[in-house]
């Protein structure tokens, strides 16, 4: 059990970065609801949360980082917590080192051991008439 929500964040963090694919799978509750950022469709059973995440785990090179000072808490009442901020993912595509800077949510429920209730992540769109990033 977690006493903080950004320490399930850490972890889950900490298992992308390691590969640790069933660390990752673990915070997941068994009825979370997840948008996952290379993915279009909506994932809610374990099966499709981990096929997602045996494939982005086995791209060359792959991490993740958060932005420092954009993540926000909020806490709904009693163990739930929302985490909403902004963090970057690093992979390999045709030995081409890119990164692609995502915007979060997460539902968290500090009381159960698969703390993570929900998830939605989605690149954030880039401005096509400066080139700068949407928000800055």
């Amino acid at each position: 059990m977690y006493t903080r929500p950004d320490d399930v964040l850490g972890d889950w963090v900490r298992g992308i970065n390691e590969s640790e694919i069933n660390h990752v799978l673990e915070l997941y509750d068994v009825n979370c609801t997840f948008l996952p950022t290379f993915s279009p469709h909506l994932h809610n059973t374990q099966k499709e949360i981990t096929s997602y995440f045996k494939k982005f785990i086995s791209r060359p090179n792959v991490s993740v980082s958060l932005r420092s000072g954009t993540m926000k808490t909020q806490h709904l009442g009693a163990s739930i917590f929302v985490l909403i901020g902004i963090y970057d993912f690093r992979f390999d595509i045709g030995g081409r080192p890119l990164s692609f800077r995502s915007r979060f949510t997460f539902v968290i429920d500090t009381s159960k051991s698969r703390p993570i209730q929900h998830h939605h992540s989605s690149q954030i769109p880039r401005l096509l008439e400066s080139g700068r990033q949407a928000g800055e």
